[in-house]
C-alpha cells in the first residue's frame, strides 16, 4: 500500500479525534448530540467544527488521491505521496490553528490543504 492510500486511512479516522474533543464535556446526550453540538462554545466548539470541515473536504481528497494513483502513480508515485503528505501536515496545522482561534493561520492551511488536492488533479491531467 502507497503513502498515498495510508493517508486516506489516516484522514478518514482523524476528524474521530475532534468529535471526542467537542464531546468531552460532561453531560453529552447521546440521544441528541447535534442539539448538544449546538450548545458549544471556545475551542470545544471549533473542534466540531473542525470535524464538520474535515468530513467536507475529504471526499475531494480522496476522489483525487484514487485518480491521481490510478492515472499518474507509475509515473509519479513520489510526487503523489509527497502531495498527500503535505495534504495532512497542512490538515493538522489548521486544526492547531483553528482550536487556538487563528483565523488567518487557519485560511492559509486550509488553502495550502486545498493547493495540494489541486496538484494532485493536476498530475492526473498530465499524463
Amino acid at each position: 500500500m502507497t503513502i498515498a492510500y495510508w493517508t486516506i486511512a489516516f484522514m478518514t479516522l482523524y476528524p474521530y479525534f475532534f468529535a471526542g474533543l467537542a464531546k468531552s464535556l460532561k453531560g453529552f446526550d447521546h440521544s441528541r448530540p447535534r442539539v448538544y453540538a449546538s450548545t458549544l462554545t471556545g475551542w470545544r466548539q471549533r473542534a466540531y467544527w473542525t470535524q464538520e470541515n474535515t468530513y467536507e473536504i475529504l471526499p475531494i481528497y480522496i476522489a483525487a488521491v484514487l485518480i491521481a494513483q490510478q492515472v499518474a502513480g507509475a509515473t509519479h508515485q513520489g510526487s503523489i505521496n509527497n502531495a498527500c503528505l503535505f495534504f495532512v501536515i497542512t490538515r493538522i496545522a489548521y486544526a492547531i490553528a483553528y482550536l487556538k482561534d487563528k483565523a488567518i493561520l487557519r485560511t492559509t492551511f486550509w488553502g495550502l490543504g486545498f493547493f495540494a488536492i489541486l496538484y494532485l488533479y493536476g498530475l492526473s491531467a498530465s499524463v
